[in-house]
């Protein structure tokens, strides 16, 4: 368990679950501080997607919001490729949510939690787009086929 004693499930790329620790309140020393900052410089405007904007509804904030962290996790997944140890992949991925929590109020568990719950709508909607547009485009075809003809002219 953690520090929190909170586990986290994660699953890899080739489908397997582990659990994994999300530090909560976890502080981040200078040196692991300072390496979280260079992996997040090609997603520094991510980062700054994550602070509210006063100007949207509540719908786009959501939205604003999801499409950051989708890209956050997205990222920290790409960086953890380097690690090669369970271990090593556990402790910077906590690491690097950590460091993702300094940039707003929700904790690095929340985040991460988010982002998977965001990443697993995301691939849903994906894989089932094509099934509702076939289902669509029969459903339209097959109605038209199945109505009455219309009742001929008056004479």
């Amino acid at each position: 368990e953690g520090q929190n004693g909170k586990m986290a499930v994660d699953s890899s790329v080739d489908g397997r679950e582990r659990e994994t620790e999300i530090g909560s309140e976890a502080e981040l020393d200078e040196d692991t501080f300072l390496k979280c900052k260079a992996m997040f410089r090609p997603v520094k405007k991510s980062l700054s997607e994550l602070t509210p904007k006063d100007n949207l509804s509540t719908f786009e904030l959501l939205e604003h919001y999801k499409k950051g962290l989708l890209e956050i996790g997205d990222h920290i997944n790409t960086c953890l490729d380097d690690f090669k140890s369970e271990v090593e992949i556990s402790e910077w991925r906590s690491n690097l949510w950590v460091f993702v929590s300094k940039f707003t109020s929700a904790s690095p568990q929340k985040l991460h939690r988010t982002y998977k719950k965001a990443k697993k709508e995301k691939n849903h909607s994906i894989l089932t787009a094509p099934v509702k547009k076939r289902f669509l485009e029969t459903a339209t075809t097959t109605a038209a086929f199945s109505r009455p003809p219309p009742p001929p002219p008056p004479p």
